[in-house]
């Protein structure tokens, strides 16, 4: 057996099963560190936890934006399951555990808070901010609701332009459409009044 040093060798093929090579790189890449550019698309397979950033989307929280398609654009997602289902939809700011988790096609939408807008679907252009505030109805458009289960509405909402703001206020909401109410619990049971303008605590509690 002989045993020699060379400090450069070339060749076009070597054989052999290289069990006996040093200093070659790891099988996989990662965990990785440091900076990295990806040009092309990105898939991820398992769990999604991650930050997102793209030309047109920020994402961050774990399963968030995960049924986002390339017709997605401008949207910002942060939260635990936040916007899980929103496939095509564009200019949305969504923020919150489970907010707007239910809409496919949101469109021009703030919701922040968990749960908001979280079960309602075809939003557009509504201002949904609090714990719950909008959470149920489809088809709505143009809504404003601030303070904790403001126009939460029901399975059955499909209620336009009404604006809601204190604590559960216009909580029972359905086809109720173009109100103002204003105050905790105000107009609480209206479901189906139009153009009402309510304001104070508990106000309008006869008005359906």
């Amino acid at each position: 057996q002989t045993t020699s040093t060379f400090d450069h060798i070339e060749a076009t093929t070597f054989k052999g099963d290289g069990s006996g090579l040093s200093n070659l790189p790891a099988s996989s890449t990662f965990p990785f560190t440091g900076d990295a550019q990806i040009t092309g698309s990105l898939t991820i397979s398992g769990s999604f936890s991650s930050f997102t950033l793209d030309s047109d989307n920020v994402v961050l929280g774990a399963g968030s934006g995960t049924s986002m398609e390339a017709g997605a654009n401008s949207n910002i997602i942060v939260g635990s399951n936040t916007a899980t289902s929103l496939t095509t939809g564009d200019f949305n700011v969504i923020i919150g555990d489970s907010a707007g988790a239910a809409d496919t096609n949101a469109q021009k939408n703030v919701l922040i808070g968990q749960r908001a807008g979280g079960n309602s679907t075809t939003l557009d252009q509504n201002i949904f901010i609090g714990n719950g505030a909008g959470r149920y109805g489809s088809g709505l458009s143009g809504n404003v609701g601030i303070g904790q289960s403001a126009l939460i509405g029901t399975a059955n909402n499909n209620g336009d332009y009404n604006v809601g703001i204190g604590w559960q206020s216009g909580l029972s909401i359905e086809d109720g459409a173009q109100n103002v109410f204003v105050g905790y619990r105000s107009a609480e049971v209206v479901t189906t009044g139009n153009y009402n303008v309510v304001i104070g605590k508990k106000s309008g509690f006869t008005l359906t």
